[in-house]
């Protein structure tokens, strides 16, 4: 009693390899219509070594989708994050020290 058609080992790895690569395809088209366009900006406050080095790697691999950009703290701080898109603040260390730098950032993100 042998069946009169069989599915060999390599049409079922064909089949396989056709069922994955579709849904591989598929799920590519799909990231790529909702994944953001727009680059994560990094804005950083008083720049120090550690700074640097953070500009340096988000320079070195740009392809990740990051911007950086150097803030101060003026009185256009607030119109600067937001005329930057300014996602993610990096702070000095000895930023906690002063109570209206850290009122004024807050401020930036609708936060205080």
């Amino acid at each position: 009693m042998i069946p009169a058609q069989t599915i060999t080992p390599k049409t079922n790895l064909f089949i396989h390899l056709g069922f994955s690569g579709f849904f591989l395809w598929f799920w590519r088209v799909c990231v790529l219509k909702f994944q953001s366009k727009q680059p994560f900006v990094i804005g950083v406050l008083d720049v120090d070594d550690d700074a640097r080095a953070l500009e340096e790697l988000v320079h070195a691999h740009a392809h990740l989708g990051y911007k950086y950009v150097c803030l101060n703290f003026d009185d256009n701080l607030q119109k600067n994050v937001q005329t930057n898109k300014v996602r993610m603040l990096v702070l000095p260390s000895t930023f906690h020290l002063n109570p209206e730098q850290t009122e004024r950032v807050y401020r930036c993100f609708g936060s205080g």
